[in-house]
């Protein structure tokens, strides 16, 4: 049984937690956070070998991130994209990010709090708008986390947002 018909509405903890449920080439490897179980479901997510594929609208790295690191906790809060650099701006796409993308972050682990951790990858919703303060900016809250390389991997996918994955406000018509 592959990744797209397991029981994904049971999935909201962590496949980690639940190992009857996660998906057959993924045990252990990828944990869920802060995730419905109808956003899963609709999410763009493909299985393909030891892969697991997840749409998203930007990759940032981990050097980018700023207020949050070093959290206790992946469940609560969020941490922030740093806005401050202007060729990061334009480098990233920032200036695009849009409230409700859903973006993948490079050497970030997440599973345990956040930190930077090579070849780890966190899967994350823009929350909150930017902000001036040093260290702040955009919020990102944890949906996914994996640290072993290669295998939670990010595309491209420019409708890789909540409100028109799940078809709300502007784009509930």
């Amino acid at each position: 049984m592959g990744f797209p018909q397991i029981e994904k509405e049971k999935c909201f903890i962590s496949f980690s937690k639940i190992p009857n449920l996660a998906p057959k080439n993924f045990p252990y490897a990828v944990k869920c956070y802060n995730l419905s179980p109808t956003l899963l479901k609709k999410m763009n997510i493909r299985e393909k070998g030891d892969t697991l594929k997840v749409g998203i609208t930007h990759i940032l790295p981990a050097e980018i991130m700023g207020s949050g690191i070093g959290s206790l906790s992946a469940t609560r809060g969020d941490y922030d994209i740093t806005t401050q650099d202007l060729e990061s701006i334009g480098k990233y796409g920032l200036d695009k990010l849009r409230l409700g993308d859903i973006i993948a972050i490079t050497d970030a682990d997440n599973s345990y709090g956040r930190c930077f951790k090579k070849g780890a990858v966190s899967i994350c919703v823009v929350i909150h708008c930017n902000s001036y303060v040093a260290g702040h900016g955009p919020g990102a809250m944890t949906l996914m986390t994996c640290v072993k390389k290669g295998m939670l991997k990010p595309f491209i996918d420019k409708k890789a947002n909540v409100a028109e994955i799940l078809r709300i406000g502007r784009f509930s018509r």
